[in-house]
């Protein structure tokens, strides 16, 4: 048997996200079928991240095993043919008999968008969150150090949520701000920009990104106050953070299996 790795990206805009649901649209049921279709048998393709519904990506992994001697080319070839246009593949290799995609990972690193301004954009209506209020970014930084390094993120987990532990691990956190948006996009005030909230972690629970967004913004709108972050993780309920950050800002950017690479990155 062979295991056969693929990085995979797309647009998630219309999708119930990434896992296999009844009666509904998702990444993986697309994709498995497209990849029964060309090894002509029937496989199971795992994913290391099971991005929500409207979440995009940009680096996924998944991987299947099969005993199709089907080329590694025929894959990359083929595939687009069978898939939807939002759905793309980016690489695809043969990896160790015993690697496992979910189990082996040792980090994920994902960005989150928000567009500051009056009145925003049409073109990024499904890509970023919109806010319309100018945010102090000095306020937000100060707050984000705070979850930098090991701690118990239960008040950022959603609701409803079964782990065996809370506590995850954020080795980088950076907030950069660019005055100058895709396609030419013009802000409506001098004070417009979009922001880029970049994380590298070990793991991160069921929606404690789009959590730690949504209350890294109140913050920012002067709603909350930086120091506020300490007092949130250590009380350990949902309702003292802040809002749920929409899906469509959220990027899974890249899965990590290599612990010494994953220590020196920098954001």
């Amino acid at each position: 048997m062979r295991t056969i790795q693929l990085i995979v990206e797309y647009d998630g805009t219309t999708y119930s996200g990434w896992q296999i649901q009844r009666n509904a649209r998702s990444i993986q049921d697309f994709l498995q079928d497209a990849v029964c279709t060309i090894c002509n048998e029937k496989i199971t393709l795992m994913g290391a991240s099971r991005t929500d519904a409207g979440v995009h990506a940009a680096g996924q992994m998944a991987s299947f095993c099969t005993a199709s001697q089907v080329p590694l080319e025929s894959f990359l070839r083929g595939l687009p043919s069978l898939l939807p246009r939002d759905i793309l593949i980016k690489a695809v290799f043969e990896a160790p008999s015993d690697f496992r995609v979910i189990q082996d990972a040792v980090g994920k690193k994902y960005t989150y968008l928000v567009l500051s301004d009056a009145v925003g954009s049409s073109l990024l209506r499904d890509r970023v969150w919109h806010v319309r209020r100018k945010l102090a970014l000095k306020a937000m930084r100060e707050a984000a150090k705070a979850l930098l390094g090991t701690h118990d993120f239960s008040a950022f987990m959603a609701n409803g949520s079964s782990v065996k532990t809370t506590e995850r691990t954020i080795h980088a956190l950076r907030i950069k701000a660019s005055k100058k948006p895709p396609f030419g996009i013009h802000f409506c005030r001098t004070w417009g920009c979009l922001l880029e909230i970049s994380f590298l972690g070990s793991g991160f629970l069921r929606n404690q990104i789009r959590n730690m967004v949504g209350t890294l913004v109140e913050i920012g709108e002067g709603k909350r106050d930086p120091a506020s972050i300490k007092e949130i993780l250590l009380s350990k309920k949902r309702h003292r953070a802040g809002v749920c950050a929409p899906a469509h800002g959220l990027y899974l950017i890249d899965i990590f299996y290599d612990e010494s690479k994953l220590k020196k990155i920098r954001l």
